[in-house]
């Protein structure tokens, strides 16, 4: 698993994949989970997530709370993704 939640300094990784999370069902990240390192942003899980305390603004407070850990500390790129699979908007 390339959960890297608890690495304090991204710069050695080429990519990671930062997920919002609030309620949607992450059961496909187990299909890119071992390709890609990744952070689950979450705003309702605790556990083994970069947990975001405020659920403002949607997607923004996790992408915010991402930028602010991690400042210059960032990887070479970071895909910002929402937690849904598939949406209405696709």
């Amino acid at each position: 698993e390339n959960n890297v939640y608890m690495k304090k300094n991204l710069s050695d990784l080429r990519i990671v994949l930062l997920i919002s999370h609030y309620k949607e069902n992450l059961s496909w990240l187990a299909d890119i989970s071992s390709t890609f390192p990744f952070i689950v942003a979450s705003k309702t899980v605790r556990s083994r997530t970069l947990f975001v305390k405020r659920n403002k603004g949607n997607e923004v407070s996790s992408y915010l709370t991402y930028i602010i850990k991690y400042h210059n500390r960032y990887p070479k790129y970071t895909l910002f993704l929402h937690g849904h699979n598939e949406a209405w908007h696709q």
